[in-house]
């Protein structure tokens, strides 16, 4: 039986504690979803790059991807590959629910949602 993976926004809401954990994790970092040029992954990675936070790519549903890379970084079906379950995954899409779900159903239990409109990301764009 897969132990239920914790989604981290429920005991650490601030996007900076969540940062800490990621980093203190030491696992790798993997934003699912993401692919566009202007969707919330990719808004996520920008800030990542601008602020040194490692990350090794995105995890997207096989369906989804048509290319090999996005942002210079690899994608990975989640169908697919064998991602460490304890590395962290930052939800990059809007339907986080539905992310979480499907993340809990592969069996991650590091899964982290930032506030799109938070003012560390909001900063970075503007």
């Amino acid at each position: 039986m897969l132990k239920e993976a914790i989604l981290q926004t429920e005991r650490f809401p601030n996007m900076q504690d969540q940062i800490r954990m990621i980093k203190q994790n030491k696992k790798s970092t993997y934003i699912f979803g993401g692919l566009g040029a202007m969707s919330l992954g990719s808004v996520i990675a920008n800030y990542f790059i601008q602020n040194n936070i490692e990350f090794e790519g995105f995890l997207a549903n096989k369906s989804f991807i048509n290319a090999q890379t996005h942002m210079g970084k690899p994608i990975f079906a989640i169908e697919e590959e064998s991602i460490d379950l304890e590395s962290n995954i930052v939800i990059g899409i809007s339907k986080w629910a539905l992310a979480k779900n499907e993340l809990c159903s592969f069996g991650y239990k590091n899964i982290f949602l930032f506030d799109c409109f938070s003012e560390n990301i909001l900063e970075s764009i503007t």
